[in-house]
């Protein structure tokens, strides 16, 4: 795996391959649509529901809060994304595998990097996706991830335990590799579809464990709208 790097790599384009999950076949370029994945910061804090599948378990070490702004980074490795189909139109879940090199032979995969503090907060949201999807109805997203860790500004302290500032403390996201981070979006794949997403890092450090080697376990909240979770 690569290091991770301090900051968001600005992705212009990034060329995906587009397959449908584990044991179908790959998805054709007729009756499909053009989609462009990308994600933000919410620029204020909320108290919004969360909408993911899980958080940090207090029963696995020292639960707490953390203030976002003595983060100093958030990286994870994003390995793929997935979609949802509705189910009136055949359900299952479509995967974009990421790619260098969409034109190699065997194609060249690799992972994204992101530091989830370092996302934009305005009008120009960073493009992490783009490829074709199934044109019709889809009623969620999950964005599988690995490999993340964390930077504080500040000497952390979280229950029990403290975190050293500028170390990085390796970071468990649980479901993260097995179901993936999960939002709720309705949306519909036509020619062209943008899909936002974003990183609410209020909610996120309101749920932290620390555990004694100083590993942090949290769960990215990512929500479909800057507000109420709402689309």
């Amino acid at each position: 795996m690569t290091q991770f790097q301090s900051g968001v790599t600005r992705l212009s384009v990034l060329a995906l391959t587009a397959a449908v999950a584990a044991g179908c076949d790959t998805v054709g370029p007729e009756g499909t649509g053009n989609v462009q994945v990308t994600m933000q910061k919410i620029a204020s804090a909320t108290a919004t529901q969360a909408l993911v599948d899980g958080f940090a378990s207090a029963a696995e070490g020292s639960y707490g809060s953390i203030d976002a702004g003595d983060v100093m980074s958030l990286t994870m490795q994003l390995d793929s994304i997935q979609f949802l189909l509705a189910d009136a139109n055949g359900g299952g879940w479509i995967t974009l595998v990421l790619a260098v090199d969409p034109e190699a032979d065997p194609v060249v995969l690799d992972p994204v990097e992101l530091d989830l503090k370092a996302l934009p907060t305005d009008d120009a949201p960073l493009t992490i996706a783009v490829g074709d999807l199934t044109r019709g109805s889809y009623q969620s997203v999950r964005l599988f991830v690995s490999g993340a860790m964390i930077v504080f500004d500040i000497e952390v302290s979280v229950g029990g335990f403290t975190l050293a500032a500028g170390d990085s403390h390796p970071v468990t996201i649980p479901s993260g590799e097995q179901t993936g981070l999960k939002t709720d979006l309705a949306f519909i794949v036509d020619a062209s579809t943008t899909v936002n997403l974003f990183f609410d890092e209020d909610a996120t450090f309101r749920n932290v464990t620390a555990t004694g080697s100083e590993k942090v376990i949290l769960t990215p909240v990512l929500r479909n709208s800057s507000g109420d979770g709402g689309t």
